[in-house]
């Protein structure tokens, strides 16, 4: 053990001479001792396992720094249960020693008494071996809470409250506090490590799972493209600029976000029926967490229901782009369902997919608008103006490509015309596209 000086001892001449670390031997100059003004222990803080004892050594020291043996410090443990101290024999070092042993776990401090003088030390005792016990899995935004079984080094149950030190290989994933309560964050798995007195630890792996959402939806059943609004509950971490949201996997388009709301444009997974709405990256913690949403079909979506139907007939009415930018960021829909080939193509370019058709409507002027588009694969979508799509009468060039965007600025409708946009896979391409429009 490391000698330390709990008081200072001044002297006109004293040379220490320090063998090395433990109980080595203090050579002092100087005369008979005279009264102990100091206690000097091996010690002032030291660290056992459950059923371990230690020797520690007690010494007075008078004002020079000279051994005073002409009477012996006494020690007393502040509590039984945690160890016990007994008094011990001289040695060649010390005129006093006391064999500690730890007979449950805690922290307690033991009084050393020489006359008038006293020192304390603190002992904290933890256990000789422990496991951790626990859930498996804790959800994001959850909390889990973790103990320990504690043996002494014998291998018995040992007895009271351990001094604990928690942590986890990764406060991304899970935090937890001294007590053992851990909070789960973002989803993976993590390990959780805990350290007692003395020396013994144990580890145990955790998983955080997507965490099960407390808010509310503005609807629980739709169409792909329709607006969605996600509350978060009174209690539940904040939305901020990198939470997004999907459904069964695929991405949406987030419209807007305040702390407490999220607004997104509902993706076309592909699935009909109730499936997993994820929401990732909520607030600091970046938790995961997720509730159900039932989707009304596979691929149709707001504004084509039947977007499966192998139908090139222009539709009587179709939706108005400018109404729906009204009252909305964007516009949001699907495409797909055609599996490949020939069949996934649009209808002007060979393809039987019906297209998505929308109406731009100019009044007593002409009507200037940008459009743009982007999408979450790397199906060749275009995007077509014309006045007669069937008939093929276009009098503006496609906005072409496969880069996941488009941009048709520029467009005008002539005075009193109406006029559609096409949405088309120009060439075969993957089934499932969720599609944002721009319209200015």
């Amino acid at each position: 053990m490391e000698r330390i000086f709990r008081r200072a001892i001044a002297a006109a001449a004293m040379v220490f001479v320090f063998a090395g670390c433990g109980d080595e031997d203090l050579i002092f100059a100087g005369g008979t001792a005279g009264p102990a003004v100091a206690i000097d222990l091996t010690t002032s803080l030291f660290e056992l396992r459950a059923g371990e004892t230690v020797t520690i050594g007690m010494q007075g020291r008078d004002a020079a720094g000279n051994a005073v043996t002409a009477s012996t410090p006494t020690i007393a443990s502040g509590d039984a249960s945690v160890v016990t101290a007994a008094a011990g024999a001289a040695n060649d070092n010390f005129a006093a020693t006391a064999t500690v042993t730890a007979t449950g776990m805690g922290e307690t401090i033991i009084t050393v008494t020489l006359g008038s003088l006293s020192e304390t030390l603190t002992a904290r005792v933890g256990p000789g071996s422990m496991l951790i016990t626990g859930p498996d899995t804790v959800g994001s935004g959850n909390d889990g809470q973790f103990a320990i079984t504690a043996l002494d080094i014998n291998g018995a149950a040992a007895s009271g409250t351990p001094p604990l030190d928690w942590v986890t290989t990764n406060t991304g994933r899970m935090v937890v506090d001294a007590a053992g309560l851990a909070s789960g964050r973002g989803t993976g798995s993590v390990t959780l490590n805990v350290r007692g007195a003395g020396g013994a630890g144990a580890t145990k792996t955790v998983v955080v799972a997507p965490g099960v959402f407390a808010g509310t939806l503005s609807a629980t059943t739709g169409d792909a493209g329709a607006l969605l609004t996600i509350t978060r509950a009174a209690d539940g971490a904040p939305f901020d600029d990198d939470t997004e949201v999907n459904l069964s996997g695929e991405d949406a388009w987030v419209e807007s976000f305040t702390a407490n709301d999220l607004v997104i444009g509902v993706p076309s997974s592909g699935v009909a029926g109730a499936q997993d709405l994820s929401i990732v990256n909520i607030g600091p913690g970046q938790l995961e967490q997720k509730t159900t949403f039932t989707a009304n079909t596979a691929f149709g979506d707001t504004y084509q229901p039947g977007n499966t139907t192998n139908d090139c007939t222009l539709p009587t009415t179709s939706p108005d782009l400018m109404a729906i930018r009204s009252a909305n960021n964007y516009v949001y829909f699907s495409h797909g369902g055609f599996g490949t080939g020939s069949a996934s193509r649009g209808c002007q370019n060979g393809g039987a997919q019906i297209d998505h058709y929308f109406t731009l409507t100019a009044g007593a002027s002409d009507l200037n608008v940008d459009l743009f588009l982007e999408w979450d694969n790397g199906s060749d979508v275009d995007i077509i103006v014309c006045s007669d799509p069937v008939a093929f009468t276009c009098a503006f060039t496609f906005f072409s490509g496969d880069d996941e965007n488009e941009d048709g600025s520029g467009v005008t409708i002539p005075a009193g015309e109406t006029w559609y946009v096409v949405i088309t896979m120009w060439v075969a391409g993957t089934d499932i596209s969720n599609l944002r429009m721009g319209v200015n």
